[in-house]
Parts: C-alpha cells; structure tokens; sequence
C-alpha cells in the first residue's frame, strides 16, 4: 500500500476520501439509571454497578435511516411532525408583501395652468401611474384654488397637489410617490 501511495500520490488521496466519505456518522451513547432512580444519559460508560445498556444513534439527515440500536427501544417519530430538519425561526423568512391597493383607487387633485411646464410633467406623471386624477384649471376656475390656499395659509403658485389630504406645493416625483404608495395600503 505504501509503494501504491508514492507512485500515485493522488489515486492514493481519492482512494481515501471515498473510505471516509462512505463510513455512515453514528455515535454511541449510555443511559442509565443510579441507585436513587434517576435516569442519566452520556456519552461516557455508566459507572460500575449502574443499570443500563448502550445504544448507537445514527447521525444523518434521514430519519427513515435513523434505526434503533440492537437490544434498544425505537422511538418512533410523531407521524404528523415534517421530515428532515427544522424549518429556520420565522425572522429568517421573508416577510409578506402588503396587499395594495390598485392605483386608481388613489385620488389626487393637482390645481394647475395649461401653460405651466411643471404642471405637465406632473399630469404625465399621474397619467403614467394610473392613480386617479381630478385636474382644475385655476385661470378657468380660481375660487377652489383660493380655498386651498387657505387650507395651506398662504398664496401659492401652481401646482398644488393634493393626495387624499396631503397637499405639496410644487411637484416633487419622489415626494408625490412616496405618498401615493402610503395611500395604497388598505385600512383595516
């Protein structure tokens, strides 16, 4: 064997990772009970004069190998119990996405002009997202744009946005978004 390992040094190496690979993981453990009655359980040798016998626990993944030891009382696993290993604690597991509402049920109101460039990028923005959109044209009708302006306590420019009771003045996308999505989880 020795001549076989220097001749060929890796046959030598694979030869011996297939024998410990095929070697099954068992360890051997002791239950006993004392003189007093109490049951103990190592994996040392039980002192002279205890009453007990030895039982071999095989260590691998599949309890259909897990075979009692001769001479030893099988547990038998609880049938409605899962099979294989323990699922990881729930803080390992995703939490669940929200349910959201669709877009259009997201009402907002944006007091605008034709001709403000803001105002459209805004517009194609609620058009994109899809959420439902009142638009009022403040030079065709200013009187709700004098009673947002009270609502907000001073004299804007436009647009003013108004998501469901929150008002922006001006349009920022990130802002506006970030309300919309607010607006997209249900109440309960």
């Amino acid at each position: 064997m020795e001549r076989c390992f220097s001749r060929f040094p890796v046959m030598g190496i694979v030869l011996l990772v297939f024998m410990a690979a095929g070697e099954p993981a068992t360890a051997e453990y002791y239950q006993w009970t004392d003189d007093k009655g109490n049951v103990h359980i190592s994996n040392s040798p039980p002192p002279a004069g205890a009453r007990g016998k030895s039982k071999t626990h095989d260590l691998t993944d599949s309890p259909a190998s897990q075979k009692p030891a001769q001479g030893s009382v099988g547990v038998r696993p609880d049938p409605s119990a899962p099979a294989g290993r323990p699922k990881p604690a729930a803080r390992d597991e995703p939490k669940p996405e929200p349910l959201l509402l669709p877009y259009s049920r997201v009402a907002v109101t944006m007091y605008s002009t034709t001709w403000c460039g803001v105002c459209t990028r805004a517009r194609r923005y609620f058009n994109e997202t899809g959420v439902s959109l009142t638009e009022i044209d403040v030079e065709k009708d200013p009187a709700p744009f004098r009673e947002i302006q009270q609502k907000v306590g001073r004299k804007t420019g436009v647009p003013v946005i108004d998501v469901e009771g929150k008002v922006f003045i001006g349009f920022s996308k990130s802002a506006v978004s970030a309300e919309i999505e607010k607006k997209r989880v249900p109440k309960f």
